[in-house]
């Protein structure tokens, strides 16, 4: 299974991962006479937990982040399937400094378009 994070890939020696994902569609929701189609919006939390980093002996490390997403994407028209989204990462761990990923925050705002052939 590979997981789809901003701050690490939590693929470990060893790592055991626990996550939990939660998405909502507002396609069918409607704020007065506006639609909310297009919207959408996802959090998820991730722990890794037991990491061998050999060099490291019988030490174990662990890691954690939680993200959110909210994005839009146009659903009709010229600009179909053009999208941006706003998302932001809280990425903790206790791994040696020297290490690729480190404990950060991260916020990234994507244009997306999908092309379908």
């Amino acid at each position: 299974v590979v997981l789809d994070f901003m701050s690490s890939d939590y693929s470990n020696k060893d790592e055991k991962v626990y996550s939990i994902r939660y998405e909502y569609d507002f396609k069918n929701a409607r704020v007065g006479d506006v639609s909310l189609n297009g919207l959408r919006f996802m959090t998820r939390y991730a722990k890794g937990e037991n990491i061998d980093l050999l060099q490291y002996g019988d030490q174990r490390f662990k890691e954690e982040s939680m993200e959110f997403d909210l994005g839009y994407k146009i659903p009709e028209g010229k600009l179909k399937g053009l999208g941006m989204r706003a998302r932001f990462s809280h990425y903790r761990n206790d791994m040696p400094t020297n290490m690729t990923f480190h404990s950060t925050n991260e916020t990234r705002l994507n244009v997306d378009y999908t092309f379908k052939f």
